[in-house]
């Protein structure tokens, strides 16, 4: 088993949920330290808090040792795979692996940002999704999907 491996997933999975690692570490009965080498994979969690964890984040234990889960809608898939790439292109960018025609990181940021809205919203066909998605944690500074057209 590889124990860095479930950490990833379980710190992503915690992210994606909106949770810090207090909470989780509160949500399961354990301390932050615990959580810590648990996610940094220094540590393999007991069958017990392992079962509390899958709980805790809402996914199940193959899920979560598989780092495939399964989302509760369609457009969460589609938000983690674009924050993927995003992650991916930071790095780039960091590295400076990455050409482009922006004279700073700023208005690169801002250039993503507005094209990130732009598919978004051409992906959400009702209200009633973008209203879903302007609750999804992890998403800040998308409050106002419903606004923009």
């Amino acid at each position: 088993m590889n124990y860095q491996l479930l950490g990833e997933n379980i710190q992503r999975v915690r992210k994606f949920r909106g949770m810090n690692q207090q909470e989780l570490a509160d949500a399961i009965g354990i301390n932050m330290q615990s959580l810590s080498k648990i996610e940094r994979g220094v540590n393999f969690p007991t069958f017990d808090t392992l079962e509390k964890i899958t709980s805790a984040l809402g996914v199940t234990p193959n899920e979560l040792l598989s780092g495939e889960w399964k989302n509760t809608s369609h457009m969460e898939q589609e938000i983690l795979k674009f924050l993927e790439c995003e992650e991916r292109l930071n790095v780039e960018l960091a590295h400076g692996q990455h050409d482009n025609d922006f004279d700073s990181d700023e208005e690169w940021k801002e250039y993503e940002l507005k094209k990130l809205r732009e598919y978004i919203m051409g992906y959400i066909g009702s209200e009633e999704d973008r209203e879903s998605l302007s609750s999804v944690p992890g998403i800040e500074g998308f409050e106002d999907l419903k606004g923009i057209e």
